[in-house]
């Protein structure tokens, strides 16, 4: 479970009559690959139980979502190779 606050900039006073603020609510399952270098690799699928529809909320907050996330773990130190070091 996840829980925020969602706030869009639509980049033009056209759009202030709009809304784009709006609590977060949503679940999301995912899978995480760890690769034999400091990068990771992790996706998601995802439901916003709060959404919109651009009259009674946000209309760029959709229901389902997803994500791909590439990391690079600057803080490795060579223990991606199985080298770990011994304190």
């Amino acid at each position: 479970m996840n829980v925020g606050y969602f706030s869009a900039d639509y980049g033009n006073k056209m759009f202030d009559v709009l809304p784009r603020k709006s609590a977060l609510l949503s679940a999301d399952a995912g899978i995480c690959f760890e690769t034999n270098t400091p990068l990771k690799i992790a996706t998601s699928l995802g439901y916003n139980f709060i959404t919109g529809n651009g009259l009674s909320g946000p209309g760029t907050l959709y229901p389902l979502f997803y994500q791909l996330t590439l990391s690079w773990n600057i803080f490795d130190h060579g223990q991606h190779n199985g080298n770990k070091k011994k304190h």
